[in-house]
C-alpha cells in the first residue's frame, strides 16, 4: 500500500510537468507570432480583406479591388508639433509605419513597422490597420476593418496626427 501512495505523487508531478511546458510553448507562440506580425510576416489573411468587390455584396466598409485614376491627396502632420504641416502626396497605394521601406516612414515608438496602409479604390480612399500593436483611429474611432477616409479625417498612429487634405 505505500508503493502507491508513492506513485500518486509522482504521477500528478509528471501530469503538472507537461502542462507547465504545454503553457510554456504557447507562451513562446504567442510571442513569435507577435514579433512576425511586428516585422512584417503577417499571415496572408490581411492582404485578402481588401479584395471584395461591390458583384460580390462588398460590405459598406469593405473596400472594393478596382482602382481608378488617384485625385490629388495629401496627408498633413498635425502632430508631433516637429513635423507640423509637413505634407505627404498619397499614392495608389500608402504604407505608414517605422519601416525605411514604408511610404510614409514616421519615427514614432508607438507605431509598428508596417502600421497602416491607404488605398485608392473606386476613386475613394481607404484606410487599413495591419494588425498593429497600438491600432489606428480615424476621427478619434478606432479602426476594425478596412475604412473610407476623406479630405478633412484626422488618423491617429501611436502619437503621430496626420490629416488628409
Amino acid at each position: 500500500m505505500t508503493s502507491r501512495l508513492a506513485t500518486v505523487p509522482e504521477q500528478l508531478l509528471t501530469i503538472l510537468q507537461i502542462c507547465l511546458l504545454l503553457l510554456l510553448y504557447l507562451f513562446l507562440a504567442r510571442v513569435l507570432r507577435a514579433v512576425w506580425v511586428e516585422i512584417g510576416v503577417a499571415p496572408a489573411r490581411r492582404s485578402r480583406s481588401l479584395t471584395g468587390s461591390k458583384a460580390a455584396g462588398a460590405t459598406p466598409n469593405q473596400a472594393p479591388a478596382t482602382s481608378t485614376v488617384p485625385s490629388p491627396v495629401r496627408l498633413v502632420f498635425m502632430e508631433p508639433a516637429i513635423r507640423h504641416a509637413e505634407s505627404v502626396n498619397l499614392v495608389t497605394v500608402t504604407t505608414v509605419g517605422r519601416a525605411p521601406g514604408s511610404t510614409v516612414a514616421i519615427d514614432d515608438q508607438f507605431l509598428s513597422q508596417n502600421h497602416a496602409r491607404i488605398r485608392l479604390s473606386d476613386g475613394a480612399w481607404w484606410i487599413e490597420d495591419l494588425g498593429s500593436t497600438n491600432g489606428t483611429s480615424v476621427n478619434g474611432v478606432r479602426l476594425t476593418g478596412p475604412s473610407r477616409v476623406s479630405v478633412g479625417d484626422r488618423i491617429q498612429l501611436g502619437d503621430t496626427v496626420l490629416e488628409v487634405q
